[in-house]
């Protein structure tokens, strides 16, 4: 009894809590069995492959988050892999701006995690409109103990997809906390919405008499993006009522010549959307007229084209004279600056006969002077010896006459 009263409630708290668990994986909000989208993530492993934990800020609020590359579409839903328990998770969804944390543009309820080792789908409180590029998916984590850690994380690195940071503070990569890992976090845009206007083609076709034309509808969505062909479902008629139309399927034979207006109408699911386009209609016998009319509009052009070519020519000849005239000015002051060059080099070789003149008689002018020197350097030695020779005589003598005196004074005391 006790057993089944708490099924009962478990299950209860699960209907109340927006929870519907399939296999498993987790679902908060709707289901995505009806939905056209496609998860999108960061990490190389395959997609919802089994992630592990044990990483994070334990003790704090602290936040996951990845740089993403998105297709334009709608962003409904985030997801993450609830590997521990924490007191709450949220999902916030932001711009991107040069690569940094921009405008939040999007975000979940809280969540109480579980700590199952499950994924959890998180469906934001509105769809997001997003136009393709980069955005920012962030969880934040409020980890009121220092054994657990709620969000997992697949192995390897990708660049962008593992930012960490303590709320408040500056973002940091897991590779910066020594982590090579990647989180398990997910993003899911709905990339084929509903149409959101057709098209038709071709446009201002212009055509004879019961000749056929083949019109094709193609549907687009809200970021201009082609759908699907939708011809098949789409009606075409001609607008004028003074028209006399005629269809087979989406193929216009005109019987009547004019200027009409193709339209288009498709629907789905209940909704009409409408194109229309432009149709030249013209009767075989304008149509040779017209066609003479352009014929003859070739010739007069081609005419034309052939005298300005003339023109072109004669233009082309007189600067090609005034080229020619120039060159001749150019080729005739050449000469005279050869002419100057030639008389220069015969002047500069009369100089340098005379230079070589001058340098031989300068030359003989040393070879005399080194003669003289070498002379000079003899009598002076001679007289040297003859001065030296003077001055032993006179010293001699003069010691003789001290002798003397010496005597003298000697003698006397």
């Amino acid at each position: 009894m006790e057993t089944k009263i708490f099924v009962v409630i478990f299950s209860l708290s699960l209907i109340l809590s927006g929870l519907t668990i399939v296999g498993f994986e987790t679902t908060i909000g709707k289901e995505t069995s009806q939905e056209d989208g496609e998860w999108y993530y960061m990490y190389e492993d395959e997609h919802r492959a089994s992630a592990d934990g044990s990483i994070g800020y334990p003790d704090t609020v602290w936040e996951a988050g990845i740089r993403i590359e998105l297709p334009a579409g709608e962003l409904k839903k985030i997801a993450y892999f609830d590997y521990d328990i924490a007191e709450y998770v949220q999902g916030y969804v932001y711009t991107d701006e040069s690569g940094n944390v921009g405008k939040e543009i999007g975000h979940t309820e809280k969540y109480n995690t579980t700590g199952d080792s499950v994924w959890v789908e998180l469906s934001l409180n509105n769809s997001i409109e997003i136009h393709g590029g980069h955005y920012w998916v962030v969880l934040e984590i409020d980890d009121y103990s220092d054994e657990f850690y709620p969000v997992g994380y697949l192995h390897g690195y990708v660049d962008d997809g593992g930012y960490i940071r303590e709320k408040g503070y500056e973002w940091e990569t897991l590779p910066d906390n020594g982590w090579d890992y990647s989180w398990a976090l997910e993003a899911y845009v709905d990339s084929a919405p509903e149409p959101d206007y057709i098209d038709i083609e071709p446009k201002g076709r212009t055509a004879l008499t019961n000749e056929s034309i083949e019109y094709k509808a193609t549907s687009y969505d809200r970021f201009g993006r082609e759908l699907e062909d939708v011809t098949q479902s789409t009606e075409f008629r001609i607008e004028e009522e003074d028209h006399t139309e005629y269809w087979e399927d989406n193929f216009y034979i005109p019987e009547r010549a004019g200027e009409w207006t193709v339209n288009a109408s498709y629907e789905f699911e209940g909704e009409y959307y409408y194109a229309d386009t432009s149709v030249t209609v013209e009767t075989e016998a304008l149509q040779d007229v017209l066609e003479w009319v352009d014929d003859l509009q070739r010739r007069v052009d081609d005419l034309e084209n052939r005298v300005g070519d003339v023109d072109y020519l004669q233009e082309e000849v007189g600067d090609l004279q005034e080229e020619i005239e120039y060159i001749y000015a150019e080729i005739s002051e050449l000469e005279q600056n050869v002419s100057k060059l030639q008389q220069n080099l015969t002047e500069t070789e009369e100089d340098i006969t005379e230079l070589e003149q001058d340098i031989t008689e300068l030359e003989q002018r040393v070879d005399d002077l080194e003669t003289k020197q070498k002379k000079q350097g003899d009598d002076i030695e001679s007289l040297r010896l003859l001065v030296y020779g003077n001055i032993v005589v006179l010293v001699l003598a003069l010691a003789s006459v001290g002798y003397i005196w010496y005597k003298l004074y000697e003698k006397e005391n």
